[in-house]
């Protein structure tokens, strides 16, 4: 079992794959942890089969977002 089959099936989670499918943008989300957010970005983005454009607050944050996501997905 993956973090994605964690996912699937829970009502927030599919709420924001149906916002996302209506073209319902921006999604914003809060609450993940750090160590979850990259999870939750790449499980959203491959239920979608889509590419995502993530805004964050410092560069800092975006760097380490992105180092995270690189770690799960090197073609992200």
């Amino acid at each position: 079992m993956n973090f994605q089959d964690l996912l699937n099936g829970s009502a927030e989670f599919e709420s924001i794959i149906e916002q996302a499918q209506k073209g319902k943008f921006p999604i914003h989300v809060t609450g993940p942890s750090e160590s979850v957010k990259a999870h939750f970005v790449m499980s959203v983005l491959n239920k979608l089969g889509k590419k995502g454009f993530i805004i964050t607050y410092s560069e800092m944050q975006a760097k380490k977002l992105y180092d995270d996501i690189m770690f799960f997905d090197k073609d992200a």
